[in-house]
């Protein structure tokens, strides 16, 4: 531990070494960044190891690009899209064919719906008057002759 003349503090016992080490520790990764840039290499070195890495990323990425697994691949996707647009004209077909078909028959078809509609409606309403009568007879009865 370092000996420091200003330490009044009851904390600095626990913190000094902290801040001892952590100081020891810059000083020692500043000295080392020093060392690193005074042996970098020229700006031409620098170039020719940045075309180098270049180089070899392109040979790698034109052998994946022309290797049968991803040719493979690529074939697959292809004739999957071809074979979905495909089913998707086939039913835009249908549906434009059903739609001609429904537009000939539409105002029929509404017609016919309405009048099951009110039919379902009337058939309610039925069951409804016949359940209010026999309320209202109930309630005559219990109230007897006036």
């Amino acid at each position: 531990m370092s000996d420091h003349g200003d330490s009044s503090n009851t904390f600095d016992p626990f913190f000094r070494p902290l801040m001892d080490y952590w100081a020891a520790y810059t000083r020692q990764l500043n000295e080392a960044a020093e060392l690193v840039s005074q042996s970098e290499g020229t700006a031409d070195e620098d170039k020719s190891q940045d075309r180098e890495w270049l180089d070899a990323a392109s040979e790698s990425i034109d052998a994946y690009l022309r290797s049968p697994l991803f040719l493979g691949l690529l074939r697959n996707h292809l004739s999957t899209l071809i074979e979905l647009k495909r089913q998707s004209n086939a039913l835009g077909q249908v549906s434009n064919a059903s739609g001609a078909q429904a537009e000939s028959g539409g105002a029929d078809e509404i017609v016919r719906r309405l009048g099951e509609l009110e039919a379902v409606l009337n058939r309610s309403l039925g069951r409804i008057e016949q359940r209010l009568e026999a309320v209202e007879q109930k309630l005559d009865n219990l109230e007897g002759p006036s």
